[in-house]
């Protein structure tokens, strides 16, 4: 079998250094104390690598274990002393040089002109465009270097994927304010804080904090060469022309990291430039786009193979990352690791009355079994015969053909189910549904309740109450998925398995064979 790791050679008999870094006075922008540091460069050879914090390693041993170095700052001319302590050695195979090893994979990756989004970086060349739901995917690649068991020094590598809308922020706020004006502020907030958006100029990620609505593109803020325009700003800086000067702008509060780097104020985002990120409610509902996301993000494995060994070809072929790595002595496999592996034979699926030689196979291919089950009795069925439904009025007219749907197939399964006891209400607020729910005599043995949408806080009361307060077996259904008519044998199908085995029933069962 092939795996999707990649072995890391590494050089035997070499020893690395270890250095403490520390500034005085302190600097805290990551980039400052990093010019700072290198000016000094040729002090630690080639072979040198600095986390941008505290830390350095290197193959040069410098003489005294303690060194000072002095660099002055260019925007007030401070000198600075930088004080280097020699902490230790670390050979090759040392744990703590697997924190070197990742932080060169993460540069072969900015050479190779891949973007950070978040995370993970990404192939800008790679893009599968959804222009019928307006989405884009975006394939990229996590890695991660790590020692292993017998295998030495491997680098696991994986396809990541991140969703784009194609449509801005700004096209969001338009919709939220036709539909409501009046409310147009508070349905805003609501719908955008806590989402994650990326600025189309850079590829960088950010979360909504707020909305800024006394602020917008024509609003000024104070840099060196004097106050500017957000909207002058961007033409100079990104060569981007912001059309709508009204909008208001997003607020982000900086992480801990980018306040650490010196940036303690909010950022302030303009919505034309952004794109959300992930899915909303609705369209993770949407099964079309579902399907349409798994037709471009599943792999086969032989697809896999090929695109992981391009992948790592890139990396050994690029000339800069072949010359950074040849410094350190460090070289990738051209190949996936291999290992041994023992094909086991595929489960029996045991229903009623068969043995280990009439029982049904598992398709391991399919990763389903719904046919090889489809009209056999579970192995240990049970009776439903008190049970209830509660629905709203608007949804009573799909709930015989529901409840008789459900008879069918159940009988198939050995299941017998009685004719329900119907409990319509008046309105779909979730204080009437408990209301109803309060109300079912304790005797029932299951209670079906179709709610009218996947409203979380419904769901989560109408279960606390089953659970806790009056203790019944219960299945929720929305009603959404009772009305595609094509598809309601097969959802009653999972429904009565469901059902069943809340009361005890034991659906199917597996041959395991003891292991010699």
């Amino acid at each position: 079998m092939l795996a999707n790791y990649f072995r890391l050679n590494i050089p035997q008999n070499v020893i690395v250094y270890d250095y403490h870094i520390e500034f005085e006075p302190q600097i805290d922008a990551t980039l400052v104390r990093k010019a700072l540091l290198y000016n000094h460069r040729q002090a630690f050879g080639e072979r040198m690598v600095y986390d941008n914090m505290s830390n350095l390693k290197s193959t040069t041993l410098l003489p005294n274990e303690e060194t000072d170095f002095f660099s002055t700052r260019k925007t007030d001319n401070t000198q600075i002393r930088i004080r280097v302590k020699r902490v230790g050695e670390i050979s090759w195979d040392h744990q703590e040089m697997i924190r070197l090893f990742n932080t060169q994979m993460r540069r072969n990756l900015q050479l190779l002109n891949w973007n950070l989004i978040g995370r993970h970086y990404f192939n800008p060349a790679i893009r599968h465009s959804l222009p019928e739901h307006k989405l884009e995917i975006l394939q990229g690649m996590l890695t991660a270097i790590n020692r292993h068991d017998s295998g030495g020094i491997l680098m696991v590598a994986d396809t990541v994927h991140k969703v784009i809308r194609t449509d801005t922020v700004l096209q969001k706020l338009q919709d939220l304010y036709r539909r409501d004006s009046a409310s147009f502020k508070d349905n805003a907030r609501r719908e955008l804080t806590g989402n994650i958006v990326i600025t189309n100029y850079n590829n960088r990620t950010y979360r909504i904090d707020d909305i800024a609505f006394d602020k917008n593109p024509l609003t000024t803020f104070e840099r060196r060469q004097g106050n500017i325009s957000i909207k002058n700003y961007y033409r100079e800086q990104y060569n981007v022309n912001i059309r709508d000067d009204r909008q208001p702008l997003l607020i982000a509060l900086p992480s801990i990291r980018e306040q650490r780097a010196g940036q303690p104020k909010e950022i302030l985002l303009v919505p034309e430039l952004c794109n959300m990120t992930g899915l909303s409610e609705s369209m993770g509902n949407d099964f079309n786009i579902r399907r349409s996301m798994t037709q471009k993000t599943q792999q086969d494995p032989n697809l896999r193979v090929q695109n992981l060994n391009q992948f790592i070809r890139s990396v050994r072929t690029h000339p800069q990352i072949k010359q950074e790595m040849n410094k350190w002595g460090l070289e990738f496999d051209e190949g996936l690791v291999e290992v041994q592996a023992k094909v086991l034979d595929c489960e029996k699926i045991l229903m009623h009355g068969q043995n280990k030689d009439t029982a049904s196979a598992f398709d391991q291919k399919t990763g389903d079994f719904s046919k090889e089950i489809r009209s056999k009795p579970m192995f240990a069925a049970v009776n439903i015969t008190n049970w209830t439904i509660v629905c709203t009025q608007r949804d009573k007219h799909i709930v015989d053909d529901f409840a008789n749907t459900l008879n069918r197939v159940s009988r198939q399964f050995g299941v017998n189910l009685n004719r329900p006891v119907i409990v319509a209400i008046d309105n779909e607020r979730t204080s009437t549904f408990v209301d109803a729910c309060n109300s079912v005599p304790p005797n029932m043995q299951i209670v079906v309740v179709i709610l009218p949408n996947n409203n979380k806080d419904r769901y989560d009361a109408l279960k606390k109450i089953f659970c806790c307060e009056h203790p019944l077996a219960s299945q929720m259904v929305v009603q959404r998925t009772l009305t595609k008519k094509q598809m309601l044998m097969s959802v009653c199908t999972k429904i009565s398995i469901q059902m069943a085995c809340k009361l005890g029933a034991e659906p199917w069962a597996l041959d395991i064979p003891v292991c010699s």
